[in-house]
């Protein structure tokens, strides 16, 4: 769900009642993509089979459980279309939780990542 989407929610229909209508460009696949990524980054510990973070993920698991992790991965991806909103809304105004909330919680393996990610980020809110 794109922060351009996201907004479009909620915006106000001009005089006629008529709502504006979606052009999909270049930024919502540049953004689709960095999402994409960015998960990977989060909830893999790696490429291959059994390399997700399960046990990080797990609160059962004491010594393991991360719950900056967990609540980065509710909050940005498998949470209710409203924590989405919310989440993504919140993350879009102010652009510098993007290194707290998502690019912290990377496994260390995806660590050559975070520059380019940071990059992409940057670019993506300049493109909005």
């Amino acid at each position: 769900m794109s922060g351009e989407v996201i907004a479009r929610r909620t915006v106000v229909f001009d005089a006629g009642g008529a709502r504006p209508p979606f052009v999909h460009q270049a930024i919502h696949d540049l953004e689709s993509f960095l999402w994409v990524l960015v998960r990977i980054c989060m909830s893999r510990k790696g490429p291959g089979i059994s390399m997700g973070r399960e046990k990080e993920l797990d609160f059962n698991k004491p010594g393991f459980y991360d719950p900056a992790l967990s609540h980065a991965l509710v909050s940005y991806f498998d949470g209710t279309e409203d924590v989405l909103k919310e989440s993504k809304t919140t993350l879009m105004q102010s652009p510098e939780l993007f290194e707290n909330n998502i690019v912290n919680n990377f496994h260390p393996y995806f660590e050559p990542f975070k520059p380019l990610v940071r990059q992409w980020w940057n670019i993506i809110i300049l493109g909005y």
